[in-house]
């Protein structure tokens, strides 16, 4: 990532028409833009005209952790908007990334057990209903997918759904 403190680097919305002002323009050194509405959403851009999409937040241990959700050929801006969103709704819930990220081995299921269970025991009186409707039906069919991989399915598709 770059080195420039966060206070150095460019915030602006990060639109269709932005991004393609950036490729347009191609920076002379590698240059980090900050959303100005989606806390945490980041692109990064080379001047070899590849980019990456990032989502910045705290770490486990209060450290800044960078959660990698894909090239910019491979993926358009509302489908970054999309992942990042849901995961500023998760961090701003649990206060930090945690284990949420598609490397780390989590799975929905336990993402689930470890997770969501405790935080809609604690703040939702219908949260046996939902554990009966997430046994049932979504972790027999989603449950060994890795976590972050089906947060990035869940919200591309309420993101299109939304629109």
């Amino acid at each position: 990532m770059n080195p420039l403190k966060e206070k150095d680097m460019p915030r602006i919305e990060l639109t269709k028409a932005a991004v393609e002002r950036i490729k347009s323009t191609r920076p002379p050194r590698k240059t980090v833009y900050l959303d100005a509405d989606i806390r945490g959403l980041a692109l990064e851009y080379r001047p070899t005209g590849m980019g990456t999409w990032y989502f910045r937040a705290k770490g486990e241990h209060g450290n800044k952790k960078m959660l990698r959700l894909g090239a910019l050929a491979e993926m358009d801006v509302l489908e970054a908007r999309a992942q990042a969103y849901a995961l500023q709704k998760f961090v701003e819930q649990s206060g930090t990334l945690g284990e949420i990220h598609p490397g780390n081995g989590l799975t929905f299921g336990e993402f689930i057990e470890k997770h969501y269970l405790p935080h809609a025991k604690a703040r939702k009186r219908s949260w046996q209903t939902e554990v009966g409707i997430l046994r049932r039906h979504i972790q027999p069919v989603r449950g060994s997918l890795a976590a972050g991989r089906f947060f990035a399915q869940l919200w591309s598709v309420s993101a299109i759904m939304s629109s």
